[in-house]
């Protein structure tokens, strides 16, 4: 099977949300961590930041991770999404 990922990071947010300052810098980390030390292939990891990580774009990049073709769920297709709370701190 092949390895796929899909990265999302972000550091902007709308609205009067503070921006986040590591998010992106993560998203480039881990999929050099994805390409030299598990495998994966350049063309198979897909990258969303800031304003490319819209609805759309998320939801398109979850349609090309788990089907083969457009409309075809691959079976067996393992969903790992590690979340990253959004550095604020709590006291």
């Amino acid at each position: 099977m092949t390895k796929k990922a899909l990265l999302i990071g972000l550091n902007e947010y709308s609205g009067d949300i503070s921006w986040l300052k590591g998010c992106v810098n993560d998203v480039v980390q881990v999929k050099g961590l994805l390409e030299t030390h598990y495998g994966f292939s350049g063309d198979n990891i897909q990258t969303l930041t800031d304003s490319q990580a819209t609805k759309a774009g998320i939801l398109a990049g979850l349609d090309w991770l788990t089907t083969g073709e457009p409309g075809r769920r691959r079976p067996g297709v393992p969903l790992l999404r590690p979340r990253q709370p959004g550095g604020r701190q709590r006291r």
